[in-house]
């Protein structure tokens, strides 16, 4: 959507919130062309930074949660229509904002150096290296190549072997860097084309194994290789 049917949106279903819903000690706040520009309708803060935050994309498809210095902490509840059920719904949460449930739960941020405290990890990547990198992966090579990763969150290790080509925020961890505790990519791999059911499928082989080390040379991106396994490090 453009800058107007953002606006077009506010106008349609902010007053009908304003109008039926009691925000108890919240500070309802204007929205301004950015906050709008992000799908955002109403914002409701509390002391302790703490918003409740309504998106919507469309009149039928949003979602509404709790945040705290710009990070969720709560589930993230879909939005699809606007009636008793949802109105009811939503002041139950306004009650749970007010009455402090969320004040004291951790952010991704929080959890995240939690972590790190615990198991005496030591930082090898920013934020900055890992856009250099996503740079690289979504733009400097002649093809997407496939990649698997580790959170911080990951312990039972079961996407460990999960590679995909798909870079896009949905699946790349969100873009939420911090936690990534590494990346796995495979330079040589092969593209596996169905041709029907009684033939079998092409095998197209690549090897962009130069083409990505050069890139990580060129960025400066710290890696280790090991059976044509190339893996990033976020934490060690």
């Amino acid at each position: 959507m453009d800058k107007e049917d953002y606006r077009t949106l506010t106008e349609q279903i902010r007053p009908l919130l304003l109008k039926r819903m009691d925000f108890k000690d919240g500070v309802v706040l204007e929205m301004n062309e950015e906050a709008m520009q992000q799908g955002r309708v109403l914002d409701v803060r509390w002391k302790g930074n703490i918003h409740f935050v309504l998106e919507m994309y469309s009149i039928d498809f949003g979602w509404y949660f709790a945040e705290r210095d710009g990070e969720m902490v709560s589930c993230i509840h879909r939005v699809s229509k606007f009636d008793e059920r949802f109105y009811h719904a939503v002041q139950h949460f306004l009650g749970e904002i007010n009455q402090g449930d969320f004040d004291h739960k951790q952010t991704v941020s929080e959890q995240v150096i939690q972590i790190i405290e615990e198991r005496q990890l030591t930082s090898c990547m920013n934020n900055t290296k890992w856009k250099e990198f996503l740079h690289v992966m979504t733009e400097e090579l002649s093809v997407k190549v496939p990649y698997a990763f580790r959170t911080l969150f990951d312990v039972d290790g079961r996407n460990d072997d999960f590679f995909d080509t798909c870079y896009c925020q949905e699946c790349f961890n969100g873009y939420h860097f911090k936690s990534l505790e590494w990346v796995k990519v495979k330079p040589v791999f092969c593209e596996r084309k169905h041709r029907g059911r009684l033939i079998d499928d092409e095998e197209i082989w690549y090897d962009l194994e130069e083409e990505f080390v050069g890139n990580m040379k060129k960025y400066s991106i710290p890696y280790e290789v090991e059976d044509g396994i190339y893996t990033i490090y976020g934490y060690r």
